[in-house]
């Protein structure tokens, strides 16, 4: 595989493997999301979802993670097309459906992992568990 095939694969070319690397473990996706049932309008928290690992923005149960968690959703170039939105505007995964390219603080280009923790674009120090948090209390957490 070749590190950089982001820039010369589809996306719905990518193998399981190579989707996965294009994750950049930020977290802001497992953050619990709200909808306005009048207007549709979506808004995030920073409450994580139960199963994300705030040490390390990673999911405890991310094999079996849409059977734990009925709303959780793996991501596809069709669920790209449909819930673009539904994504942080930072998230790795929107940017290259979008851009068709990763940005460069992606760790792909920029070779460090922990950069978009250094640039603060992650729920790295900034999540509050969804274990600590009523789930009708949900809209006291709205970031934007």
């Amino acid at each position: 595989m070749k590190k950089d095939f982001f820039r010369f694969k589809k996306m719905d070319e990518f193998t399981e493997y190579e989707w996965e690397l294009i994750c950049s473990r930020c977290g802001l996706c497992c953050m619990e999301k709200l909808i306005d049932s009048e207007t549709d309008e979506l808004y995030f928290t920073c409450v994580s979802c139960i199963y994300l690992e705030l040490d390390s923005l990673r999911c405890s149960v991310y094999e079996k993670r849409c059977e734990q968690k009925k709303d959780c959703v793996k991501l596809s170039v069709d669920y790209l097309e449909k819930y673009i939105n539904y994504l942080p505007t930072n998230c790795s995964y929107r940017i290259l459906f979008l851009e068709k390219k990763l940005p460069d603080w992606h760790y792909l280009v920029s070779g460090d992992r922990t950069l978009v923790h250094k640039l603060g674009i992650s729920a790295f120090g900034k999540a509050v568990s969804g274990k600590d948090v009523d789930e009708d209390n949900l809209e006291d957490y709205i970031i934007y």
